[in-house]
């Protein structure tokens, strides 16, 4: 379909235009740049066994990540929740805790998130930090 359709008016934009080489070298430059920044985290990572802090940010706007803001969101905190509370004698990180009481303590929604949720909040502020050790903790325990 796309070739058929005259490269002209609204159309033009499907025209298949090939990169110019200084374009292609700048988008080759870019790929390389964010693979050698992302190379030299997981080294700095693996150096030092410590996990970066990651901000809660929704990356299509910047914002901090919110309860109801985005329903996909509230799945994936649910199911950590659930998860995380299944095992209540498994440790959790103190910084993981704090952002999920954080998520649902959200004043800005005016539900509930429910009996269920709210017992395993509860669950959840109760269950012990990770002893300190320089062997990271994995979500699988």
């Amino acid at each position: 379909m796309v070739f058929i359709i005259p490269k002209i008016g609204p159309a033009s934009d499907l025209d298949i235009k090939i990169p110019s080489v200084d374009r292609e070298e700048k988008y080759f430059r870019s790929v390389n740049h964010t693979v050698d920044a992302f190379r030299a985290l997981l080294q700095e990572v693996t150096a030092d066994r410590s996990v970066p802090a990651i901000a809660s940010l929704d990356l299509d706007t910047g914002g901090r990540v919110k309860r109801g803001d985005y329903p996909l969101a509230d799945q994936a905190y649910a199911a950590l929740l659930d998860r995380l509370t299944s095992r209540p004698n498994r440790a959790v990180p103190e910084d993981l805790k704090q952002n999920i009481i954080e998520y649902y303590a959200d004043a800005g929604i005016a539900s509930d998130p429910g009996q269920h949720v709210n017992a395993q909040l509860i669950l959840l502020k109760a269950m012990r930090l990770p002893a300190k050790s320089h062997e990271p903790q994995h979500a699988s325990e």
